[in-house]
């Protein structure tokens, strides 16, 4: 489906999408260039979250996949200088019932509501003018901050499961006292380590609650 024919009344949402600090449009092949340069986390088990390193090769057959229009869309994220910041996506599209979210943001943007505000800004876009009825997410429990945002927002916990970590950290780390907290969220089973994940909601209907829109 086209995203354009989603916009049917002047009242709903258009890109770009302006908020106080940031701006969201669609992705462009230049932004998957642009994130080779994001630092990386500092945190050991940042393995877990970074993004991967990708050839240009790689980068075309990724942006041709996050932007086809029918299962996926993708998003830019900018501060007010154009200096991309995130990266907002959209997969497992079901049109006009839901879209699985992801969302990443350069590592010296994290903590700083960054997400938040975006998620904000992209909501009244999200249900009104592309009519989705339900948005999904699944996050590592151990990203600790991203399921704070998303408690935040109004995301719901619907679930948990494990999954096998790709990026082995050094789960050494976890014996350190500052680390305690995230050893429930790790554990190794038949020789590889698994992270413990959720599976998170919200509705139009949530959404507009507490958007005061009922």
């Amino acid at each position: 489906m086209d995203e354009r024919r989603q916009a049917e009344t002047s009242a709903c949402p258009v890109l770009p999408l302006e908020g106080p600090r940031v701006r969201v449009r669609p992705l462009e092949r230049s932004d998957l260039d642009a994130r080779q340069a994001w630092t990386r986390f500092n945190d050991p088990l940042g393995l877990i979250w970074d993004m991967p390193r990708c050839s240009r090769e790689e980068n075309d057959r990724w942006f041709a996949y996050l932007t086809d229009g029918r299962r996926h869309l993708a998003y830019g994220v900018t501060d007010h200088s154009g200096r991309l910041i995130g990266m907002l996506s959209l997969r497992d599209i079901v049109w006009g019932d839901a879209a699985r979210l992801g969302i990443a943001f350069c590592p010296e943007y994290v903590n700083r509501h960054y997400g938040t505000e975006t998620l904000l800004l992209f909501f009244p876009y999200y249900f009104q003018t592309l009519g989705f009825r339900r948005m999904l997410l699944d996050v590592a429990a151990g990203n600790v901050r991203a399921v704070r945002c998303y408690l935040k927002v109004g995301f719901r916990q619907t679930g948990s499961y494990w999954q096998p970590v790709d990026a082995m950290p050094d789960l050494r780390r976890l014996e350190s006292p500052e680390y305690a907290s995230l050893r429930p969220f790790f554990r190794r089973r038949w020789g590889r380590v698994e992270a413990l994940y959720y599976d998170m909601e919200i509705t139009r209907s949530e959404w507009e609650a507490r958007m005061g829109l009922h």
